[in-house]
């Protein structure tokens, strides 16, 4: 990771000695977390294949993404905001503190646990092309990625405030639980205002019915958010 600081390197390189000495007390999670996943992919798999106007797709996705983002922000509580309170003392750029969160989150076994689980329910799923398939993992590795990204900014922007997680231990949650049971009771499509959903959805739609460009647009779109939360994290964190 060249790209990287060299103090974002170093708050790494403490944020990993810190989980090997923790990995004992939790071994098992993520392989509970994976096949929890899996067994829960199992279960939706009746519902995409017979899901002609792509609700269950949506709500899929939807709940996909509020895995991540509480993975995201349990990898914070549970160890980078001792990190970042610890390393206080030094002056620390706006780029260091967001690629250190974001890439600690990214690299916790339970976030990589929930993402292989659903990519490679995803490719089961969509076994029938491997096209398909390969579509349906990229559509999903952008959406976790893009919304560990946001995530971490709204985890972030407040806290250089702050210097506290504690109010959002409880707002973002509460606001995930909202968007989950308003998509499941009303209609999954209502998803489609959180556009790194939609797009991913729409993707796999457009794949399905043999529009690769429009799969390809969708996916374009979905990138390019993402390295929009890069440069705002770089910038306001």
């Amino acid at each position: 990771m060249k790209f990287l600081r060299n103090e974002t390197r170093t708050l790494l390189a403490a944020h990993n000695t810190r989980e090997q000495l923790r990995s004992g007390q939790r071994k098992g999670l993520p392989i509970v977390v994976g096949l929890s996943t899996l067994f829960f992919s199992g279960y939706f798999e009746k519902f995409l294949h017979g899901d002609a106007e792509g609700r269950y797709l949506y709500l899929y996705f939807v709940l996909a993404t509020a895995a991540f983002s509480i993975t995201t922000l349990i990898s914070f509580t549970g160890g980078s905001e001792e990190i970042l309170r610890k390393s206080s003392i030094f002056p620390l750029v706006s780029w260091s503190r967001f690629s250190f969160v974001l890439f600690a989150a990214l690299g916790s076994p339970m976030m990589l646990a929930f993402w292989l689980a659903g990519a490679l329910a995803l490719v089961v799923i969509f076994s029938s092309s491997v096209l398909l398939a390969l579509t349906c993992v990229l559509q999903f590795t952008v959406m976790a990625a893009t919304t560990a990204a946001v995530t971490v900014i709204a985890i972030l922007m407040p806290y250089r405030r702050l210097q506290t997680s504690a109010p959002l231990r409880t707002l973002l949650p509460l606001l995930l639980l909202i968007l989950v049971i308003s998509t499941s009771v009303m209609d999954a499509r209502a998803s489609m205002l959180i556009p790194i959903v939609g797009w991913a959805a729409t993707g796999v739609r457009s794949a399905m019915a043999g529009d690769h460009g429009g799969n390809l647009l969708t996916l374009g779109a979905s990138s390019a958010v993402f390295v929009c939360m890069i440069f705002l994290g770089r910038k306001a964190c």
